[in-house]
């Protein structure tokens, strides 16, 4: 994590449950590991998400 707070701590300030912030982190290469960019790239790809050329993931339309 890039943070030092604890799970519960990010989830008091999302306005989410422990559980749901666990289970996000450990989705994505648990505590010491996790990088929401990486995450918010891999959630966009499995939805069927495309990279474009500068990286950015963009959601494409059938």
């Amino acid at each position: 994590m890039a943070t030092d707070e604890s799970i519960r701590e990010i989830a008091s300030g999302l306005c989410r449950t422990q559980s749901t912030i666990s289970r996000e982190i450990n989705r994505n290469d648990g505590y010491d590991l996790y990088r929401a960019s990486h995450a918010d790239k891999a959630a966009w790809e499995e939805l069927g998400g495309q990279s474009n050329a500068s990286g950015h993931v963009t959601n494409r339309l059938v």
